[in-house]
């Protein structure tokens, strides 16, 4: 029997974690139903509170009743800059990451037209636009030297003894216990089964560094229709198709300059691709003159999915002397990789948006939104031979459903002027908030008009979102809850800075 003591027990939880794992996939499937603030830069100064407005391009999306409220046809362009930064606490050692990137938020046109003279439809208009209603982008990044972790043989002889005399089951062939192996981590028995060595306890190890990357979002091709009834009441509805698509790159090492392995490297690399379709039907009313309120509804979402991960175990051994049983041989830079693709469909639940605003005359108006989500209603279906049960039991028994706030004012400085500010929160879908917490978002802005139709908006808003926990790894159950262990984890503030800019002519 081949033994191979110099083994980390971190690559223990590794092994025993499920990296592309159930909650992988319900990951992909929370990240999709996600929408915060979208728009022109005029509606996110208003924190997103768009429902019972019309008049703007956002509508278009959010309530296409609002686009019966335009006199003339319109053309606009939105795009903005998003600064990235993450502060992280790991075992006492904070650390920061911060990135720069591009994004065009919102691209539309609406063309309206007036409504014959002796009928009830004053105006129609017909609209299109691409809006991003989501962007993922993130970093993240976390060091500590001499983590004192309470890793212990106590688990290392649970695993030892559970898996059948140190063996590991072949249904592990082609996943992590197979890449550990061709890394020459873990070793093999003289049955052909993998197996730990199970009579040495690994110190801690003398550094642990993760760093993750992630760059994509959701975007909607919408097309809309609304009318405008007497001026009392605004109808709409609109088809959405949406492009869904995120990559990310995650970064685990272990560095141990003293041992035979000096160096231990998992790392992941996952491209998400996919699309659907969904409805939007809305409603705004007007009650009285200097009052407006509207309902929009979202469909569920069905979207076909493709995934691409790939997977990357490496050893770096100190020229260590491996006995094969038929010869030594010297490990130095030992690699693994295996690639993995699917294919799946999922479904995201539906929006409910309700709001209400109250206008001052022409000197401005305050509005305020709430939207319904129901997560726990959020479902994945079989592809690529992959069994979806525990994924969506785990959605049934995790999330609930939420309702995210958004309000926002806007004055009128002089007839070309305007101010505007807004504040949004976006609940966690968790019912247990103990790794995502709730999202809060600040803006404000201006916007000029000129008399001859050309417009300009700008926007700066501020994201943030505080005590998000992140384990590179966890570990799977039930050992989790029966040996009461818990992988390292970092407490992490995120926050995103946002300048937005809309140009547009109405003609």
């Amino acid at each position: 029997m081949i033994s191979l003591n110099k083994l980390y027990l971190t690559l223990l939880f590794l092994i025993f974690s499920i990296p592309l794992s159930a909650q992988t996939y319900v990951e992909i499937v929370e990240k999709a139903a996600n929408t915060e603030i979208s728009g022109t830069a005029r509606m996110q100064a208003l924190g997103g509170a768009q429902v019972s407005l019309g008049g703007d391009i956002s509508s278009i999306y959010s309530n296409p009743a609002g686009l019966g409220f335009f006199n003339q046809s319109n053309f606009g362009l939105t795009g903005g800059f998003n600064f990235l930064n993450s502060k992280a606490n790991f075992y006492g050692n904070d650390t920061e990451d911060s990135d720069f990137r591009f994004n065009t938020p919102t691209l539309g046109a609406v063309f309206q037209n007036d409504g014959k003279s002796n009928s009830i439809i004053k105006s129609q208009g017909f609209g299109l636009s691409v809006t991003s209603t989501a962007i993922y982008d993130q970093t993240e990044y976390f060091t500590a030297s001499n983590p004192q972790t309470d890793f212990s043989g106590d688990f290392y002889d649970y695993i030892y003894s559970i898996y059948d005399q140190n063996s590991f089951s072949p249904e592990f062939q082609n996943t992590l216990p197979e890449l550990a192996y061709n890394a020459y981590l873990v070793d093999e028995d003289n049955l052909g089964l993998y197996y730990i060595e199970g009579t040495y306890y690994p110190s801690l190890p003398a550094s642990i560094t993760y760093s993750s990357d992630t760059r994509g979002q959701n975007s909607s091709f919408n097309l809309a229709y609304g009318i405008n009834i007497n001026d009392r009441v605004y109808l709409g509805a609109g088809l959405n198709f949406n492009f869904y698509s995120f990559t990310t790159e995650t970064f685990y090492t272990e560095t141990r300059s003293e041992d035979a392995l000096a160096t231990l490297n998992y790392n992941q690399f996952i491209d998400v691709n996919g699309g659907g379709i969904s409805g939007t039907f809305g409603i705004i009313a007007r009650p009285v003159n200097n009052m407006t309120v509207g309902l929009s509804y979202q469909t569920r979402t069905s979207y076909r999915m493709n995934d691409y991960a790939e997977i990357l175990v490496q050893g770096i051994f100190n020229n260590y002397e491996y006995d094969t049983g038929e010869e030594t041989i010297i490990l130095n830079n030992e690699t693994a990789i295996q690639a993995y693709e699917s294919e799946y469909r999922f479904s995201t639940p539906g929006k409910l948006r309700v709001g209400a605003t109250y206008l001052f005359g022409k000197k401005g108006f305050i509005t305020a939104d709430v939207e319904h989500i129901n997560y726990a209603g959020m479902s994945l279906r079989s592809g690529s031979n992959i069994d979806f049960s525990d994924d969506n039991n785990f959605i049934e028994n995790n999330y609930e459903s939420v309702w995210n706030f958004r309000t926002g004012i806007e004055y009128r400085l002089s007839k070309a002027f305007y101010l505007r500010g807004g504040y949004a929160n976006y609940a966690s879908p968790m019912e247990n908030d103990e790794n995502t917490g709730a999202t809060s978002i600040y803006s404000g802005g201006l916007g000029y008009r000129s008399s001859k139709g050309f417009y300009i908006d700008l926007t700066y808003q501020n994201k943030s979102q505080t005590g998000v926990n992140r384990s590179p790894f966890t570990i799977a159950e039930p050992y989790a809850t029966d040996l009461d262990r818990n992988a390292p984890t970092a407490t992490i503030d995120r926050s995103t800075s946002s300048i937005l800019v809309t140009m547009g002519k109405a003609f």
